[in-house]
C-alpha cells in the first residue's frame, strides 16, 4: 500500500502495516493501475472504521468519531476529504471534555439552586397559607364571640324586663343584681381569708417552735385567739335558701382541716395521760366592750368505743355554758332552730343568770344571748366536732334587753392514740374561745362582777364536758345528735 493510500485512509494516525491486514494481488493492481478513484465511498467508510479500531484510539475519540460518521451519514455520505477535515487532535478532543464536564457540573449546580429556590418558595407559600388560616380563624372566632356577648346581653335585657314587671318600681331587679355581685365578691373574699389563716397558723407553730427552742421551755399558748383563726363575719337572712347557702359556705372540709391542725399543734405539749389538763388564758382585746378567753384541754379514757366518747363529748358542748361561778340559773331556754343537713346544727340560747347572794330577783339579772353553729365529721378512727357564731341573724335577733352576746369559736377531736405508757386509749382534745360583748350603756356592777368570773367560767365549762362525757361514755344507749 503506498503512503498516499495511507494517508487518504488513515490521516494523521498510526501508521499500518500490510502484514496485519493483507491486501490482495487485485486490489495492489487496482492502486497501481489507479482504479483506486472508482471505490465505493461506503466502502471507504468501512475501511477508516477499522483500521480506526485496530489503532486503538481513546473512548473519547471513539464517541466524538461515531458521532461524526453519523453526521456523515445522515447527510447521505460525503468524500474522505471531508472526513479528514472533521477529524481533530487529542488536546482539542481533551478540551471538549473539560468543556463538556464543566458544562454538565454547571448544569447539576443550576439544577440544585433550582430545587433550593423551589424549596423556599414552597415554605414561602406554606407560612402565607397558615397566616391566612390563623387570620381566618381568629377573625370568625371574634364574630362567635361578639354573637355570644349580643346573645347574652339581649338575655339580661329580657330578664330585667321580666322583674320589672314583677316589680312595677323597677328596683327590685337592681338590687338582686347588686347582691348577688356582691356576695360573689365576699366568696371570693372568703376564700382569700382562708389562705391568709393557713398562712396565720403556720407562722404562729414556726414562732412559737423558734422561741421554744431559743428559751429551753415547752411551747406556750399565749395570745390563742381562734376567732381570728377560724372565724368569718356571718349575716344569715331570713328565707331558707339564704341561710342554707350561707351554712353550706360556712361548714367546709378545709375548715375542719384547719381546726384538726391547730388541735394538733396546740395541744402536743400538753400531758393527757394522768389527769385532765386545763388551760385557760385572757386574750388581749383593744376594746372595754368585748372579753376573750381561751380553753384548751386535753384528757383520755380507758375505753376504745370511739363512737361513744364522740357523741359523748357533743352532748357536753352543746348542753355546757349553763353554770357560772357563783351565779345561778335563773331560766334558760336552747333549742335546734335549723338542721340543713346530717352533720350541720344551728341553734339559739337564751340564759338568765342570778347571783347567789343577791336580795333583789329584779336588779341582778344577767341575760346572755348567743347564736351558734355545729358541724362535725367522723372517719374512721377520729371524730371532729366544730362550732362557731352568727354576727347577725334577721330571722332571730338578739333581743334588746340582753345584757351580754356570747359568742363560741372552737373546735374538740377524739380519736384513738398510742399514750406514752404503750396504752392504746380514746384522747379528747378541745378548744374554745368566749368572746363576750358588752352593750355601749355604762356597765352595771352586776355585769362587772360576772365579766370578772369570765375566766373561772371558762375553766368550769371545760370541767363539765369532761363529767359529761365520763358519766355518758360507757352506755349503752346513746341517742345520736
Amino acid at each position: 500500500m503506498t503512503p498516499s493510500g495511507n494517508r487518504a485512509f488513515g490521516g494523521g494516525q498510526k501508521r499500518v502495516g500490510t502484514d496485519v491486514f493483507p491486501v490482495s494481488p487485485g486490489v495492489t493492481i487496482a492502486h497501481s493501475l489507479g482504479i483506486m478513484g472508482d471505490v465505493d465511498d461506503f466502502e471507504m467508510n468501512m475501511l477508516s472504521e477499522l483500521l480506526m479500531q485496530d489503532d486503538e484510539l481513546p473512548s473519547s475519540l471513539d464517541v466524538s468519531d461515531t458521532a461524526m460518521s453519523g453526521s456523515n451519514d445522515e447527510s447521505g455520505g460525503s468524500s474522505s476529504g471531508d472526513e479528514l477535515s472533521g477529524s481533530t487532535s487529542p488536546t482539542q478532543e481533551t478540551a471538549k471534555s473539560k468543556a463538556k464536564s464543566a458544562e454538565r457540573k454547571t448544569a447539576a449546580s443550576s439544577v440544585v439552586s433550582t430545587k433550593q429556590t423551589d424549596r423556599k418558595a414552597k415554605r414561602r407559600a406554606q407560612v402565607a397559607v397558615s397566616a391566612r388560616r390563623h387570620r381566618y380563624r381568629k377573625k370568625h372566632e371574634m364574630l362567635d364571640l361578639k354573637k355570644e356577648v349580643t346573645d347574652l346581653t339581649a338575655e339580661l335585657h329580657s330578664l330585667r324586663a321580666k322583674h320589672q314587671l314583677l316589680r312595677p318600681d323597677g328596683t327590685g331587679a337592681e338590687v338582686e343584681e347588686y347582691t348577688m355581685e356582691q356576695r360573689h365578691k365576699r366568696r371570693k373574699a372568703e376564700k382569700v381569708n382562708e389562705q391568709l389563716r393557713w398562712a396565720l397558723v403556720m407562722q404562729r407553730r414556726f414562732f412559737a417552735s423558734v422561741q421554744a427552742v431559743v428559751s429551753n421551755s415547752p411551747i406556750a399558748n399565749a395570745q390563742l385567739n381562734m376567732c381570728s383563726l377560724m372565724h368569718t363575719f356571718t349575716h344569715l337572712g331570713r328565707t331558707s335558701h339564704s341561710r342554707r347557702r350561707d351554712y353550706v359556705a360556712l361548714c367546709t372540709d378545709s375548715k375542719t382541716d384547719l381546726a384538726i391542725q391547730i388541735l394538733l399543734r396546740e395541744t402536743d405539749s400538753m400531758d393527757f395521760t394522768g389527769p385532765p389538763s386545763f388551760s385557760t388564758q385572757l386574750v388581749p382585746t383593744s376594746t372595754p366592750q368585748k372579753q376573750i378567753v381561751t380553753t384548751v384541754a386535753a384528757y383520755t379514757f380507758d375505753t376504745v368505743d370511739l363512737k361513744s366518747v364522740f357523741i359523748s363529748a357533743c352532748g357536753g358542748i352543746l348542753g355546757c355554758g349553763t353554770e357560772w361561778p357563783h351565779y345561778t340559773t335563773v331560766s334558760q331556754c336552747g333549742e335546734i332552730t335549723d338542721k340543713p343537713q346530717g352533720n350541720i346544727l344551728y341553734g339559739v340560747s337564751d340564759t338568765h343568770y342570778q347571783h347567789t347572794t343577791a336580795t333583789t330577783a329584779q336588779t341582778s339579772i344577767v341575760s346572755v344571748e348567743s347564736r351558734s353553729l355545729f358541724y362535725y365529721r367522723m372517719g374512721g378512727n377520729y371524730g371532729v366536732l366544730v362550732w362557731d357564731f352568727a354576727d347577725q341573724d334577721d330571722l332571730h335577733p338578739v333581743k334588746d334587753d340582753t345584757t351580754i352576746k356570747r359568742d363560741l369559736v372552737g373546735a374538740a377531736m377524739v380519736r384513738r392514740e398510742l399514750c406514752r405508757d404503750g396504752v392504746e386509749r380514746v384522747v379528747c382534745r378541745s378548744i374554745c374561745t368566749k368572746v363576750q360583748t358588752l352593750p355601749l350603756t355604762p356597765t352595771t356592777p352586776q355585769v362587772a362582777d360576772y365579766i370578772g368570773k369570765t375566766e373561772q367560767g371558762a375553766k368550769m365549762c371545760g370541767v363539765a364536758v369532761y363529767n359529761h362525757i365520763r358519766q355518758h361514755a360507757s352506755q349503752a344507749s346513746i341517742v345520736s345528735v
